[in-house]
């Protein structure tokens, strides 16, 4: 059955309200203040837990998966408000869908292929994966807690993402723009494997992975724009190959990133502190307080 009423059409980018996460908050969260030293004042730091590859970790496939996909029942007004601009920005690039696919057949060449070529390595397991787990194998020789961290946390959010994105394929069917037809022909739930444009799975591979060492290694400059920089060419490289429409590469690259973030958020560990004046016959100073 074609479904072509603009009404359904709709729903599929409603779908992402529900694989989206609790992240949208921490995507828009202020930055840390710089706390002085005054009597009195408290505050909160945050770490990131170290991780290893054990039952535990394994465990938290399953728990961080439940409470991903539970979390829109937790939303409050900043958390709607985005995934509202989310799904509004990928209903305007619907709008636009047949239009760039006209556009990018005509101005192909043997440049953007080439691009395209190299773009699509970073959206598939085969390629991503063992550099991860080389990247953890160093992390263990090195005895470095955040290339542990940073490539098992990649790992987890590549799989997780994969779940939902795959979901949604399943959920909504969209041909193909390789196939020849309309950028609104959708068929609907499923459980074939083919007509699965929405979302596009190797965005959402190469946002959950880049995302994850973007913000891993934030403070290191030329690691947040190359990472992203390259999962946005593989989102770019499925529009130029006629894989998906581009509002397909955005929902999936959208799945995957704030998959990766919410993930990143689950692993966090505060420590709250609190510096406070001591004051004890000819002596004065301050208490450093820790709680953990």
């Amino acid at each position: 059955m074609e479904f072509r009423r603009i009404g359904f059409s709709a729903v599929p980018f409603l779908l992402v309200l529900l694989f989206s996460t609790q992240s949208f908050s921490y995507f828009f969260e202020p930055a840390s203040p710089d706390y002085s030293l005054v009597s009195g004042a408290t505050a909160e730091t945050e770490a990131m837990e170290d991780v290893s590859l054990n039952r535990k970790y394994l465990w938290g496939y399953a728990e961080d998966t439940i409470h991903i996909a539970a979390s829109p029942a937790g939303w409050g007004r900043r958390e709607w408000f985005t995934a509202a601009a989310a799904v509004g920005t990928a209903a305007g690039l619907y709008y636009f869908d047949q239009n760039v696919k006209n556009w990018t057949v005509e101005n192909k060449n043997g440049t953007t292929q080439k691009l395209a070529d190299f773009g699509n390595h970073f959206g598939v397991g085969y390629n991503l994966l063992p550099g991860l787990g080389a990247f953890y194998l160093y992390g263990v020789a090195a005895d470095d807690s955040r290339a542990k961290r940073a490539a098992l946390l990649s790992v987890e959010s590549f799989f997780i993402g994969g779940f939902f994105s795959t979901a949604v394929k399943y959920a909504t069917h969209r041909q193909r723009p390789a196939d020849g037809d309309r950028y609104d022909n959708w068929d609907g739930p499923a459980l074939r494997a083919s007509d699965m444009s929405f979302c596009s799975g190797h965005a959402t591979a190469a946002f959950s992975v880049m995302t994850v060492i973007a913000t891993e290694y934030r403070d290191k400059p030329l690691v947040p724009p190359i990472a992203y920089g390259l999962a946005l060419l593989t989102a770019l490289s499925r529009i130029h190959d006629g894989a998906h429409w581009t509002s397909d590469a955005f929902v999936g690259s959208a799945i995957g990133y704030f998959t990766a973030k919410a993930i990143m958020s689950l692993h966090r560990k505060k420590t709250n502190f609190a510096v406070m004046p001591a004051v004890g016959g000819r002596h004065a100073g301050i208490s450093i307080i820790f709680s953990f």
